[in-house]
């Protein structure tokens, strides 16, 4: 059994922002960038809780093959690892040296990030591709691939457009560990009053192996 369901946890978050949506405060931060980055952190971690994934706080114990996620570490968003021993990891004793030392070994099984510009989420596409991890996941905006019942297209070189790249590059680090990579194309502020139950992202999917990635809701 995989130790992540990545596709799960998508749609979980996918839920969790279109229910959210239907709040007027909530709305208006999600056309905000900046308050809406609080916002996606709320609602992520909410996701990774309800899959059984805890926070890591710092100096408290943790548990051999527990899953733990954290806020930026190694510069991305959200970081899920797993502990490969009891322990944790700052003491206070030198005579728990050896334990200490055990608590540095870990696995990172899944990376997060979200990118609130869709002309940029390259860049978060490269940084993802050069760290070791099962599964990545990108959450950015601009799905809209043409014109469709009334929906504002994503621009030339934004969002889902620029989907080709993220396949390109992919294929120059030829990433050996990992196994799933998701991304999340969001919708943009001039199409979020016309949603009428439509879920607030795409979730294309590429698994290892593939050359390239599938929409798969």
């Amino acid at each position: 059994m995989a130790e992540i369901d990545l596709l799960k946890l998508a749609r979980d978050f996918n839920d969790n922002v279109t229910n959210a949506l239907v709040n007027e405060d909530f709305k208006s931060n999600y056309r905000k960038s900046t308050t809406f980055t609080g916002q996606f952190y709320r609602l992520m971690e909410e996701v990774l809780k309800s899959n059984n994934i805890a926070e890591y706080k710092k100096f408290d114990e943790y548990k051999k093959q527990q899953l733990y996620y954290q806020k930026e570490k190694l510069t991305v968003d959200l970081t899920v690892w797993k502990s490969e021993n009891d322990g944790k990891i700052i003491t206070k004793s030198k005579q728990e040296m050896p334990y200490l030392l055990d608590g540095y070994i870990w696995k990172y099984i899944l990376l997060i990030e979200h990118e609130n510009s869709g002309k940029t989420w390259l860049q978060e596409m490269q940084k993802l591709c050069t760290i070791s991890s099962k599964y990545k996941l990108i959450i950015t905006y601009g799905r809209n691939e043409k014109d469709e019942n009334g929906f504002k297209k994503t621009g030339d070189y934004k969002g889902v457009n620029i989907l080709k790249y993220a396949t390109k590059i992919l294929n120059n680090y030829d990433d050996i560990t990992f196994e799933e990579f998701v991304i999340m194309f969001g919708e943009e502020n001039p199409n979020i009053d016309k949603l009428n139950g439509k879920k607030v992202y795409d979730i294309w999917l590429c698994k290892k192996g593939e050359s390239m990635f599938t929409r798969v809701d």
